[in-house]
């Protein structure tokens, strides 16, 4: 039985490395050094992964470049966000709308929105003649290779976002000043250098989630739990569990499952993944759930890092990543390793197959056929 999203997983360290030079190379050349210098603040925006790969980057855009810099889902950034008091100067802010295929309602009604109000607009998209790639100033053009057959879940897609707003934000910092040119060069060599390490890694990583997933129950839901970026990497993993088994998943981050989700009434039912690191600043307060989790009965088990999971009963550990981006990276490849092997193991239609009571979603129907707000000064 093949396992197409599985397969993507396998493929995207060798991926991102090929893509590596060229997307490094747009990153230098998709803003003028003016503008560069110009935006006072940034908000990453899209739906979905997309709106996770924003997530997962917003910490390490503001600690390269030190501009404030928000992660909005899309509908906050288009209905919300435009209309309330800020303060504006010339192509300020700078808005980065994510979405592969150009053509998500939501996030073109973001970007058209914060052009309209004078924002530097940005799209990062696979799809240059989309609507949304017509609506921004600026194009930043991801390459998707063809998969054979159905590919699955999107992985791959996110994967190279994330990498170009990675680059994006380095070359943001290194035209700023906030760090040298070699300086630079070692943030984009370390990027690189992780990718042939977990290149490496990920036969024994994919061997673990099979035998997880072939011996453990199937369970009626899953939690995902994580603090920083890597909350945003639960957030993935929430979302391919949903879409390639189509068993409930949620994420939340690590403090407030105490407060909140600790209380759910069918604990051996919730099959629980913690995200963290050791040197995460959250560690201390993740290792403080082990003990409440097997009180519960939860089934559990935390991806970490060989330092973690010394200190661990249920864990797998992961290879040292360069920085903490990277790190979270890595946690939601694992994360859909496991959602893959799931998805076999109940053989579960990706996205229930777009049939039956599903069927409004065949072709992206239910993101991309949307009514948009008007623009400002439009009937």
């Amino acid at each position: 039985m093949t396992n197409p999203m599985r397969e993507q997983v396998l493929l995207s360290p060798q991926i991102l490395q090929e893509q590596f030079a060229a997307m490094e190379e747009r990153s230098r050349a998709l803003l003028p050094t003016p503008t560069i210098f110009a935006i006072r603040e940034v908000i990453l925006t899209g739906c979905g992964d997309s709106q996770i790969a924003g997530a997962l980057l917003r910490e390490e855009w503001l600690r390269l470049t030190a501009i404030p810099t928000q992660a909005w889902n899309a509908m906050q950034a288009a209905r919300y966000e435009p209309a309330l008091p800020r303060r504006q100067s010339p192509q300020d802010p700078l808005v980065v709308a994510i979405s592969i295929s150009g053509g998500v309602a939501r996030t073109l009604e973001a970007a058209e929105q914060w052009r309209a109000r004078g924002a530097t607009v940005v799209a990062l998209t696979a799809n240059p003649a989309s609507p949304l790639g017509q609506a921004a100033e600026f194009i930043y053009e991801l390459t998707i290779p063809p998969l054979e057959g159905d590919g699955g879940p999107g992985v791959l897609s996110f994967l190279l976002a994330t990498q170009a707003l990675y680059l994006l934000a380095i070359r943001f910092g290194e035209v700023r000043g906030r760090f040298t040119q070699d300086e630079a060069q070692a943030l984009r060599e370390g990027w690189s250098q992780g990718l042939v390490k977990v290149e490496q890694y990920l036969p024994t990583l994919d061997s673990t989630m099979q035998r997880i997933t072939g011996e453990a129950k199937v369970l009626s839901r899953y939690e995902l739990l994580g603090s920083g970026p890597a909350r945003a990497a639960a957030a993935f993993g929430a979302a391919k569990i949903l879409e390639a088994s189509g068993h409930p998943a949620l994420h939340q981050d690590i403090e407030e499952w105490l407060h909140l989700h600790y209380f759910a009434q069918d604990p051996l039912e919730c099959g629980t993944w913690l995200l963290c690191s050791s040197d995460d600043p959250a560690f201390s307060r993740a290792r403080e759930l082990e003990p409440y989790l097997r009180r519960l009965e939860r089934p559990h088990c935390y991806l970490t890092d060989e330092q973690g999971a010394a200190l661990l009963t249920h864990a797998i550990d992961l290879p040292i990543a360069p920085c903490a981006v990277f790190t979270a990276a890595v946690q939601a490849l694992a994360l859909a390793l496991f959602a893959a092997h799931l998805s076999e193991r109940c053989g579960a239609k990706y996205g229930r197959g777009a049939r039956g009571p599903w069927q409004d979603c065949a072709d992206g129907r239910t993101t991309r056929l949307s009514e948009r707000l008007p623009l400002p000064g439009e009937a």
